[in-house]
């Protein structure tokens, strides 16, 4: 039987993207946040592929820098900000392994964000409202994942206010799968739906 170190449920997200505006000129973000979430799988392990949704909580700040790196718009999603997260459908893997008896080493997920509800300033003035959006990926082995964002958009309302040209990347920790009571634990040889949840912190240099 293999035993598996509990991880402490704390993980750092820390990604570079390099920003361009939805118009002429380029345009780059700065700041940092903190998040956290739970999905519901419905299928533990999923080889195959399955769909899923995420939902969580994103507090922290974004600051858009002219192309002269003068700020210009802030996007604030306070302290105590909750179900602002979201994510999906979006398509998760959990592979199996070699022995059937274990849960999955390894897995995978990709789809859409979304992070809403933001207060959107210019020149300390409130202006409209901020929604970060974009594309996850997420490669997890054991309990270490390892996260990509792109397509990422900053919005006031319908309005794009600057889009990443770059990737970000960040790494986290998920905690383990809770499956139902009176259910054996999950593995390739026992599918079960379950609950994972996921926390952290995002940073976003310039």
């Amino acid at each position: 039987m293999r035993v598996r170190a509990a991880l402490p449920f704390t993980v750092v997200l820390a990604g570079l993207l390099s920003w361009s505006p939805a118009t002429a000129g380029s345009t780059a973000i700065v700041g940092s946040g903190t998040w956290s979430g739970t999905a519901y799988l419905p299928l533990y392990p999923c080889p195959g592929g399955c769909s899923t949704t995420f939902t969580g909580s994103f507090q922290g700040s974004m600051t858009v820098l002219d192309a002269s790196g003068v700020p210009t718009y802030e996007a604030t999603w306070p302290s105590g900000s909750t179900s602002n997260l979201s994510a999906g459908p979006f398509t998760y893997t959990e592979s199996c392994g070699t022995v059937a008896a274990l849960p999955p080493d390894a897995g995978s997920a990709s789809g859409p964000f979304s992070i809403s509800g933001g207060v959107l300033t210019l020149d300390g003035r409130v202006v409209g409202t901020a929604t970060l959006t974009g594309t996850f990926g997420w490669q997890r082995t054991e309990n270490a994942v390892t996260v990509g964002a792109t397509g990422v958009t900053l919005w006031n309302g319908n309005t794009a206010i600057a889009s990443a040209s770059d990737a970000g990347a960040g790494a986290g920790v998920m905690g383990p799968p809770v499956w139902p009571v009176g259910a054996l634990p999950p593995s390739c040889a026992n599918i079960e739906p379950v609950t994972v949840a996921v926390a952290g912190n995002y940073v976003q240099p310039g």
